[in-house]
């Protein structure tokens, strides 16, 4: 061996003696590379830029975390179904405590995989015969899981386009999980349903009069913040105002959310094909005991979307009605309508009831007041513009309580002092239960005598009209109502008409007296009144979901039904019915506490900071599209699923490294508008009583839009719902 080939074996020695040196010295170097070629990758930098800095030594290089994104993807595959396999076991083991050979079918649906497990696999000490004690290790107990989807939709530009060489629209399915939050207490029943659809009274689908009065106590709630908020002398009590609606799982609700995407799915939700094997998808996440002949879902989960999704998917679930046994029909599978979309079509109604461009001349309106305030931004296409019409919404609502306020008080502006009602002399001496009493009857006094709220009307109509009409049967047919009449009819008029001719009954129900037909008519308060209340429900619905308080959405969702009625919003009236359905007969006892409390996710941690699930969904849509467009014309669908299932990870390298943000978004002074919406209501008196004036725009104007609701119509149709409720969703 020559000097030259020692001396190179002496370099390779010594290279790779500093290496392992190196390695010692910092184990994590690589990490640290990975983790900024990562993070640089997930916020939009090219392979060029990637590259150049790899060159550096500051970052990976583009193969290296090309490879690294594999790995990660088989990661989250493997912990995907060891997850799905520990859920599926703590079912089982839930369902059969005493048995002491459980078959269960975990993740195939294919019958010579039917894995068989031991109580002593389970690691669990026996029970005795007919013992209801049981001893399980907490690993056994995997939280349930809720699973929410949408379509990825995106259009691919050919860079050279040619006749063969086009471009091409990409609709592919992202499936998002999460585990629940709040979970049911375990001595809930889970027989279903509760009780027989038809059995349910139109009524019970209506706001009652404990509703009314549960809602009335919101408003006074969101009257209550804005007097201290936006009223001078008053912001000083600000601490004395409760921070939210309290609710039994308030806790629960403000811890940050688990969740990850499970999934990209090269199917499109709008092919009746493609659906069913999403729904095929999900079941793999749903434990199913074998039986002679059929397999029984043991565990239903909730699969959340837009209506779009669930309209879909529920045709899917009829396309399979026929299979032999529930896995065949896709049984395990609760669908639910999330929120996002739902404020977002309420938002919408309230825009096309109050946001007329011929009314920009009527002091006081919607249209008035966005001039008044220059909104140029405001959209009413709510897929652009939600966020900016649900601000000027809210901003419009608070300058009609501080202008209702003000008259109350009797100011002109907010720098006077109050000449009538003010708060006496003595106030700063009292205690801060007595003076939240006096600040919170203002807020009453508006919401009793401005707002008006008279949902009670409804709700008695309907109960009347169930009572007197009669119900309709399995097929579709009105009952007469009478004892010992077995009287059918297809039409109501006609059920009417015999009722009338043969029982000399007549009924000729009708909706609450209008305003206009009252002497005192004022049209432009009842125009002010009526936006008052939408704008109230509508901020109470948002709220219910940043609280994740099921018991007063599924309240709201009552109020929401007969506006969508009457606003021709027929997809939402129906869904919204469907939930009420679910929650109020189809769903067992266990099913409806998951169906209703965990309709909210929290990304960041904090009371009052919950979004609706598919926003939590829309936000990964985005960051797909994202993606897609970094990718260009070379997108590919196993690209995007790899770069799909390693987001969350990174995300969550990025939050921990990022941890010195507060989480929230830079909030603008909304206070100027807010007061310059208030003066413009002050000025022109909108909330002092003048009968016989009304806006040009909206002649003969309710001071409530349900007040002229058709309430034989709105039965009819309930007990359409229920009877075919009973045909298709019992199966479902």
């Amino acid at each position: 061996m020559n000097v030259q080939e020692q001396l190179g074996r002496k370099a390779n020695g010594m290279a790779m003696a500093g290496s392992i040196l190196l390695h010692q010295r910092c184990k994590h170097l690589g990490s640290l590379l990975f983790n900024t070629g990562l993070v640089l990758d997930l916020g939009g930098a090219t392979d060029r830029a990637i590259s150049a800095l790899a060159r550096l030594g500051a970052c990976a290089a583009t193969t290296s975390l090309h490879q690294k994104k594999k790995a990660m993807e088989l990661h989250h595959e493997k912990r995907l179904k060891e997850t799905i396999l520990q859920r599926k076991v703590s079912v089982v083991h839930d369902a059969f405590q005493h048995a002491a050979l459980v078959p269960v079918l975990l993740y195939s649906t294919k019958p010579s995989q039917t894995v068989y497990f031991i109580r002593a696999l389970l690691n669990c000490t026996p029970c005795t015969v007919g013992s209801s004690v049981h001893e399980c290790p907490s690993s056994v107990h995997e939280p349930q899981w809720d699973i929410y989807g949408d379509n990825v939709d995106h259009r691919v530009h050919a860079y050279h386009m040619t006749k063969e060489a086009r471009g091409s629209d990409i609709h592919w399915f992202v499936l998002v999980g999460a585990p629940l939050r709040v979970t049911p207490p375990p001595h809930l029943d889970n027989t279903r349903p509760r009780r027989p659809i038809l059995e349910v009274p139109n009524s019970d689908f209506v706001p009652s009069l404990d509703d009314n009065r549960s809602l009335r106590d919101s408003f006074v709630f969101h009257v209550l913040e804005v007097l201290v908020r936006e009223i001078p002398f008053l912001k000083q009590y600000a601490k004395l105002v409760p921070e939210y609606i309290d609710h039994p799982y308030v806790s629960e609700m403000s811890q940050k959310s688990d969740y990850c995407i499970l999934d990209l799915l090269d199917k499109n939700e709008s092919k009746s094909d493609d659906i069913i094997e999403i729904l095929e998808y999900i079941h793999k996440f749903i434990a199913q005991a074998p039986t002679s002949e059929s397999r029984t879902v043991l565990e239903r989960l909730v699969f959340g979307g837009d209506v779009l999704t669930n309209e879909r998917s529920y045709q899917g679930q009829l396309d399979l009605a026929n299979g032999t046994s529930e896995t065949e029909r896709k049984m395990g599978v609760l669908l639910r309508p999330e929120g996002l979309h739902l404020c977002m079509n309420f938002c919408k109604y309230i825009v096309e009831n109050f946001h007329t461009p011929s009314s920009a001349k009527d002091p006081g309106t919607m249209y008035n007041q966005k001039v008044n305030v220059d909104r140029k931004d405001l959209k009413t296409d709510m897929t652009q513009g939600y966020n900016q019409c649900r601000h000027f919404v809210n901003d419009d609502l608070d300058g009609h309580i501080v202008a209702a306020t003000m008259q109350y008080f009797g100011m002109k502006s907010l720098e006077d002092k109050p000449t009538r009602w003010g708060p006496s002399p003595l106030f700063p001496m009292l205690g801060a239960d007595l003076q939240l009493e006096q600040i919170t009857a203002v807020a009453e006094y508006i919401v009793e005598h401005v707002v008006l709220y008279r949902g009670e009307d409804v709700a008695t109509g309907i109960q009347n009209v169930d009572t007197d009409v009669g119900h309709v049967d399995e097929a579709g047919r009105h009952c007469c109502p009478f004892g010992g009449c077995e009287k059918t009819y297809k039409e109501q008029h006609w059920l009417k008409r015999h009722m009338r001719n043969v029982h000399n009954v007549v009924i000729d129900l009708v909706a609450a007296p209008r305003k206009e037909a009252d002497e005192s008519y004022d049209g432009v308060f009842n125009h002010a009144s009526a936006f008052m209340k939408v704008a109230l429900l509508f901020r109470d619905l948002v709220d219910s979901y940043h609280m994740g308080d099921g018991d007063r959405l599924f309240r709201d969702l009552k109020y929401l039904m007969l506006h969508f009625d009457m606003g021709h919003h027929v997809k939402y009236r129906l869904w919204t019915w469907r939930m009420m359905a679910y929650d109020t007969a189809l769903l067992s006892e266990r099913e409806r506490f998951v169906y209703r409390n965990n309709a909210s996710i929290n990304l960041v941690g904090k009371t009052r900071k919950c979004i609706a699930n598919d926003h939590l969904v829309e936000i990964h849509v985005h960051r797909i599209k994202q993606a897609l467009r970094a990718m260009g014309a070379n997108v590919t669908y196993q690209a995007a699923r790899r770069a799909a299932k390693c987001m969350d990870a990174v995300n969550e390298l990025t939050d921990k490294l990022a941890s010195h943000r507060s989480g929230e978004h830079a909030t603008t002074d909304r206070s100027i508008d807010v007061q310059a919406m208030a003066m413009c209501l002050s000025t022109h008196e909108v909330f002092t009583h003048t009968p016989g004036r009304e806006h040009s725009t909206f002649p003969n104007q309710s001071a409530d839009l349900l007040q002229n609701i058709n309430l034989v119509a709105v039965n009819t149709w309930i007990g359409k719902q229920k009877a075919r409720a009973d045909r298709e969703m019992q199966v479902t």
